[in-house]
């Protein structure tokens, strides 16, 4: 019968504990750690992953067109013309396009320098935001703007950006860029005027250097493309 055997073996265990309870606790004390540091990993690395894709997935574009032979928009320097959306919009199996910019500013907020990531999209296209928690969507063409909750602003709350101010009308959430900066979505319009406002020494400068690109802001740093249902986004983009 393999009853006794077992209830034998139980009790030399239960001796084996008492006759050594400090080694016991030891161990159990630094399995419980190692097994806490191994969770934190996978907690850190999963939240690190989850807030690097943030505005990636909210886009919910199915292919990034960027500019030829760049890593993209988040990466390096990605430019290309505005009217490129309206040639791909005209493509089969397109079910929508919007053209984005992107660039990292600083914003003075209640005496502190925020950090943030402008968006500018265009109103009723892919790549503005998705979920308003807070307010209402942007509906007018200049100086409106939503914010990521993280970023701290409040509905009706008036922020610099360049040499315009803009109002914020919503907040939206689970928006957050690549390196951690809270995301502020704008109109495409205020985007490009802000990503080529100079100052007039700038102006200078890149006169100097480049006179054919003074006064060429119509731009765009990356299109997001939605696919019609059943569509694979590799083929689409081979094709």
């Amino acid at each position: 019968d393999p009853s006794p055997r077992k209830d034998r073996d139980v009790n030399l265990a239960l001796r084996d504990i008492r006759h050594n309870l400090g080694r016991f606790l030891l161990t159990c004390l630094g399995l419980s750690l190692l097994l806490g540091i191994v969770l934190a990993m996978v907690g850190i690395y999963r939240g690190l992953i989850e807030e690097s894709l943030g505005l990636v997935r909210s886009a919910g574009a199915d292919v990034w067109v960027v500019e030829g032979r760049s890593s993209g928009p988040f990466a390096e320097s990605s430019r290309l013309p505005s009217d490129t959306r309206a040639i791909i919009a005209t493509q089969w199996g397109v079910a929508a396009a919007g053209s984005v910019a992107y660039q990292n500013v600083e914003v003075l907020h209640r005496g502190t320098t925020r950090r943030v990531l402008v968006v500018g999209s265009e109103i009723g296209r892919i790549g503005g935001p998705t979920q308003i928690v807070q307010g209402v969507p942007i509906t007018r063409s200049r100086y409106e703007a939503v914010a990521d909750i993280a970023a701290g602003f409040a509905v009706g709350e008036q922020i610099r950006l360049g040499r315009n101010i803009f109002t914020i009308v919503g907040l939206t959430r689970h928006a957050g860029a690549s390196g951690g900066d809270p995301v502020l979505f704008i109109t495409l319009r205020d985007a490009q005027k802000l990503q080529f406002d100079l100052t007039p020494a700038a102006t200078r400068r890149e006169a100097a250097r480049n006179p054919e690109a003074i006064g060429t802001i119509n731009t765009v740093n990356a299109v997001l493309v939605r696919l019609l249902p059943g569509l694979s986004p590799t083929q689409c983009a081979e094709g």
